[in-house]
């Protein structure tokens, strides 16, 4: 006969009638019912089963696609080929940061300590959780990696994911379409500039993660094509094309040079610092026309700095700027790659993937044309005019999103102040900036402020 218990399939066959089965640990013994004396027993090892067990080969996986992921670079199972592995239950803990190690090793720490049935129950239960990654935003999460047999029994343990689907940023402005050269007959060298590349996990990319090409594209009119490409750690490339025009180095252009060129040294020493991400270098600003609205001051030690508009009809492309000159540009092809604006600034003492800062910006972001989805971010500078962007801080959460940022100090505490929209409530809300090491961003839960009218 077959009998089937717990899934474990077994046969016996006994002499001179019916047989029946029993499982004792693991094995049966049968027994021939019609005589009072037992048959020569006959012990039957059945078949048992286990959960599976695999190890993770990678302690963080990035990539740019979750629900495509290949399991088996990530997981190895041992000994059974028949196991089916499973990626799901995303909880996000962060929104696209700087990656370094010491990063990492604090989202590592957020990781649950339990493995098996007590983890998925856990992740479960979690806020926001998501099954699967087919619609996962950017950010850093914990997910469960689970191993399951044909049986249905199964193993699991904790991951990270990082899912970055944004390429790498890079900037460019009309000072980069046209260079005065020696001789216009010879191809240009054109160079990496300072946080000319940025991702928003892997940062400012250094110039050996960075391809530029240079190619010949009108011979009578001295203009090549540049390409730059850059390739982040997920897999996303992002490139930019231009055309750059050489332009002949003429004698009074090289006696202007040399008469400025004093100025020229004094101005980049008391500009000392990075550029703002997005921003390119060479000391080129962009001077805002006269005729163009400016609003949302904020003063820090006399300086003013406020938004203003970009000569687009129709379209809204604010900037901060500072003394008319443009200080925080927008970063294609990121979180604010539009528009930046509602700049707030306080002084303190500030780091940032191991440099010190002296100012804190925080400033709304956004990447539509209609004034929707609006974020908040941080950015840092040690002299008002060269920032660096720390990064989104508070993301949108629809609607209107979030914006008009206010820091706040306080008895030593610094508190993040903003507002958030939907179709049928304004509201205000506070958060308390944890650490003035800004490398791994950390503000306290929101808490609604009162609306006293």
């Amino acid at each position: 006969m077959y009998n089937k218990f717990f899934k474990n399939k077994f046969v016996v066959a006994g002499l001179g009638g019916i047989v029946a089965g029993s499982m004792l640990f693991g094995s049966v013994k049968a027994f021939n019912h019609f005589n009072s004396e037992p048959a020569s027993q006959v012990e039957v090892q059945a078949e048992t089963s286990t959960p599976p067990v695999f190890s993770i080969k990678e302690d963080v996986v990035r990539t740019n696609n979750a629900s495509h992921l290949n399991l088996t670079e990530i997981a190895e199972v041992k000994g059974d080929d028949t196991t089916k592995l499973e990626l799901g239950y995303y909880v996000k803990i962060s929104d696209p940061t700087a990656l370094n190690e010491e990063v990492m090793k604090g989202f590592s720490e957020k990781l649950s300590k339990k493995t098996d049935k007590e983890l998925v129950e856990e992740m479960k239960k979690k806020e926001g959780v998501q099954k699967t990654g087919t619609s996962l935003e950017d950010g850093v999460y914990t997910a469960v990696l689970k191993a399951e047999n044909e049986d249905g029994l199964f193993s699991a343990k904790p991951v990270l994911i990082v899912m970055d689907a944004t390429a790498p940023a890079i900037a460019h402005d009309a000072a980069d379409e046209s260079m005065t050269v020696d001789d216009v007959t010879k191809a240009p060298t054109v160079s990496l500039k300072e946080n000319q590349v940025v991702d928003n996990f892997d940062g400012a990319m250094p110039a050996e993660k960075v391809t530029i090409e240079v190619a010949e594209k009108d011979a009578s009119k001295h203009i090549y094509a540049v390409t730059i490409k850059a390739t982040d750690a997920s897999g996303n490339e992002g490139v930019l094309t231009y055309d750059l025009t050489l332009n002949q180095k003429s004698q009074a252009t090289s006696t202007t040079k040399k008469a400025t060129s004093s100025k020229t040294r004094t101005t980049k020493s008391a500009s000392s610092g990075n550029q703002s991400a997005g921003a390119s270098g060479g000391g080129a600003t962009y001077t805002e026309p006269a005729n163009i609205y400016k609003y949302c001051p904020t003063v820090i030690n006399g300086a003013v700095l406020y938004c203003s508009n970009l000569y687009t009809p129709g379209q809204v492309k604010d900037g901060i700027y500072l003394g008319g000159t443009r200080v925080l540009y927008t970063t294609p092809g990121s979180w604010d790659s539009v528009q930046v604006c509602d700049p707030s600034v306080i002084a303190g003492n500030f780091t940032f993937q191991g440099g010190g800062y002296r100012y804190l910006m925080a400033y709304l972001g956004c990447r539509t044309y209609n004034c929707t989805n609006n974020e908040v971010g941080f950015a840092v500078s040690n002299d008002l005019y060269n920032w660096v962007k720390v990064g989104r801080v508070v993301g949108s959460e629809g609607g209107w999103g979030v914006g008009q940022p206010s820091l706040i100090t306080h008895n030593g505490n610094i508190f993040l102040f903003y507002t958030r929209g939907t179709t049928s409530l304004t509201s205000t809300l506070c958060r308390q900036l944890n650490s003035t090491d800004l490398t791994n961003v950390s503000l306290s839960g929101p808490v609604t402020v009162r609306n006293m009218a």
